[in-house]
């Protein structure tokens, strides 16, 4: 395979909302701990991430001068920084608007990980000099559309990366679903129907994300399995 395997693995409640509400449900509190638990076991080479995601667990904001990130030229010239850490946390970011800096970088999450953007070709170089000066890798994947195969081209063939656990939201989840490149799914969902409107799912559309291809990806469960408080895990593994 010339990318990485990529393992969808989400969090859920039964309506298919992964933010609101049920998050403070107490069900879905202990459940979380076995969501964390799973990811930890499935020891990927790299975790990937939305910006929104990225956003709420590291930088707690964005870039404000848009005139940074948009329509400025760019050398569209791919950045790899490796030290001894070797794992990775990967974070589509088209338009590069994540605030990284020092003291985020040193987040107990990424004490073996070091960070790759994938951003569009319309991310300006004021930006990716920014990322650079950080010791953050990026790597272009389209221009208007990002194009998820070409990035785990990349991820593989510059980082070695050799599974990859993809853990939303779900705009980033549609986009690799979109081009038929999630390999496995695994789905743990809380007992609780969560109800809200304008909360996101596991997979969401985006002006960013290529259309759904006409021949989709089909998948048969390999195994479920009963969690506490009525929680459930069903893992899936694409038809070949």
């Amino acid at each position: 395979m010339d990318r990485p395997y990529v393992i969808c693995h989400m969090l859920q409640s039964i309506d298919g909302r992964i933010a609101g509400n049920f998050f403070r449900n107490v069900a879905t509190q202990e459940i979380t701990s076995v969501y964390n638990q799973m990811s930890n076991k499935y020891d990927a080479d790299a975790i990937v991430y939305g910006s929104r995601t990225a956003n709420e667990i590291y930088t707690q904001g964005y870039i404000s001068n848009s005139n940074q990130i948009h329509n400025v030229k760019t050398q569209k010239k791919d950045f790899i920084f490796m030290n001894e850490k070797t794992k990775w946390l990967v974070v589509v970011d088209a338009l590069g608007t994540l605030n990284w800096n020092l003291d985020n970088l040193k987040n107990e999450r990424l004490k073996d990980r070091n960070v790759i953007e994938i951003l569009s070709e319309n991310v300006s170089d004021t930006y990716t000099d920014y990322l650079r000066k950080l010791g953050i890798s990026y790597i272009f994947a389209g221009k208007e559309k990002l194009s998820m195969k070409i990035a785990l081209e990349k991820l593989k063939n510059k980082f070695h990366i050799e599974t990859a656990l993809l853990q939303g939201g779900g705009i980033v989840n549609a986009s690799f679903s979109n081009e038929n490149l999630i390999d496995e799914i695994s789905l743990i969902i809380s007992p609780v129907v969560d109800g809200e409107s304008n909360i996101p799912s596991s997979f969401e559309s985006s002006c960013f994300v290529k259309p759904l291809l006409q021949s989709t990806s089909e998948y048969s469960i390999v195994k479920t399995e009963i969690l506490q408080r009525s929680g459930l895990w069903i893992n899936y593994v694409k038809n070949r």
